[in-house]
């Protein structure tokens, strides 16, 4: 799905700051003995601190290990310091310049060139954000679901390892994660192996249901990633001639558009007529009716009365008063539409 990979791109980004894509798994890879500070609403922060308390602490440490050493035995040691320091710093400005250029990149090929410079300086397990934010941009593109497919299995490994590893990372890892398995879950869909794809988009529905009942996750985090689930689990059930239960999910992806946009908006339109054309598809004229007007309503609001859209929804009402047997109804919005 290359609109929700664009607005998951989106929700990746940070205002400009040199650790964004990063730092969530810097977080995880810290050998501090402290407690993670409480994630922002983009869960991704610096452990620039944590680090400079760790460089700190192995310094007072060494130093404690010999209390016998007089001054002119300290002078070496901190000399010595200082130049680790210096030598730190400047491996601290390699990576920070490396994010900066990863972050910087517009093209995929700019991101794939500025991701393989970081792989010789950054640990496999920082890596995981940044191998779903190219995934994410390889779906919006649409030309290589192999290597999207790719990238996002790696990014999936990354993130759960992250995740078992540590105790007090679940919930700063959940979203990631679902996002992660809305990516696989689509890629998968493209290359027609629907059954790895029903697979990966149920867990993503899961773990997406539990942070919805959380106080921790606001709403405007979790419902973007569960439409597109939702949305993505009913082309994956209709493909797999699953129809029936696959409406259900559209109905479920309706309702989320209704909690986030405006009321009357042309997005609410076109959604509640897609529901209706899945009805109509497989017959169910009743179950369509009120959604094909309710499309017809916000349309002719929005565009007028002549505009294509309101066309189109009245040559669907005509279809479906036909089906359910009202046919001065159907021609009369047959003929309607013709005047649109």
């Amino acid at each position: 799905m290359r609109r929700a990979s664009s607005k998951f791109l989106s929700h990746l980004q940070k205002p400009r700051t040199k650790t964004q894509v990063f730092s969530l798994s810097k977080d995880f890879a810290s050998t501090s003995d402290q407690p993670l500070a409480s994630p922002s609403k983009t869960h991704l922060k610096s452990c620039s601190k944590t680090q400079s308390l760790l460089f700190s602490r192995l310094n007072y440490h060494r130093l404690q290990a010999s209390p016998s050493q007089n001054l002119n035995t300290l002078v070496d040691p901190i000399a010595q310091n200082v130049a680790q320091m210096s030598s730190r710093q400047r491996k601290i400005k390699e990576r920070s310049d490396l994010e900066e250029a990863f972050e910087s990149a517009v093209s995929i090929d700019e991101m794939l060139k500025a991701f393989e410079d970081m792989e010789s300086c950054f640990d496999e397990k920082e890596l995981g954000l940044a191998c779903l934010k190219i995934g994410l941009k390889l779906d919006q593109e649409g030309e290589d679901p192999e290597k999207t497919l790719s990238f996002a299995q790696r990014a999936l490994r990354i993130l759960e390892d992250n995740e078992d590893s540590n105790s007090s990372s679940g919930s700063k890892l959940s979203l990631p994660i679902a996002m992660t398995l809305q990516l696989l879950g689509s890629s998968c869909f493209n290359l027609k192996r629907f059954s790895e794809s029903l697979g990966y988009l149920n867990r993503a529905n899961r773990v997406l249901n539990k942070l919805e009942a959380e106080s921790s996750y606001q709403a405007d985090d979790v419902l973007p990633i569960l439409h597109a689930v939702q949305f993505e689990l009913f082309n994956v059930k209709t493909a797999m001639g699953r129809r029936e239960e696959a409406l259900a999910h559209l109905r479920k992806a309706l309702e989320i558009k209704e909690k986030t946009l405006e009321e009357g908006s042309r997005e609410l339109g076109k959604a509640n007529r897609d529901v209706a054309e899945a009805y109509v598809a497989v017959l169910n004229f009743k179950e369509a009716l009120p959604f094909c007007l309710k499309a017809l309503e916000i349309h002719k609001t929005q565009l007028g009365h002549n505009s294509v859209e309101v066309a189109y929804d009245r040559r669907l009402l005509g279809v479906i008063y036909t089906g359910l047997e009202e046919h001065e109804k159907a021609l009369e919005q047959n003929q309607l539409s013709q005047g649109s």
